[in-house]
């Protein structure tokens, strides 16, 4: 339980709120967004397409870390990865997903 609450509080949500999600049977969604490691670091002077991959492959490894401290219950959830500007790729899957709440 006090897993669960921790997700909430670290997903905003308060424990009211997280509450009335569960009691509807809502699809909860949760998002990592990668950037290109380009762009964070603009000074290098070339990054490779293997460099690229293993920056996500870090970042995927570091995310699922992170799942495991959250226990879902019976919640209906997925686990997504993207690739891109974090605000571009949050707006993007939300509207794919015709999502109510971010």
């Amino acid at each position: 339980m006090r897993k669960v609450k921790s997700l909430a509080r670290s997903m905003q949500v308060s424990w009211r709120e997280w509450g009335q999600i569960h009691a509807i049977r809502a699809q909860l969604t949760v998002l990592t967004v990668v950037q290109p490691l380009a762009k964070l670091l603009p000074r290098l002077i070339s990054v490779t397409e293997r460099d690229q991959q293993q920056h996500r492959a870090e970042a995927e490894a570091r995310f699922e870390e992170f799942l495991r401290e959250f226990d879902f219950h019976d919640l209906q959830h997925d686990v997504a990865t993207c690739e891109g500007q974090p605000h571009e790729e949050i707006v993007r899957l939300a509207t794919e997903r015709q999502a109510d709440l971010i």
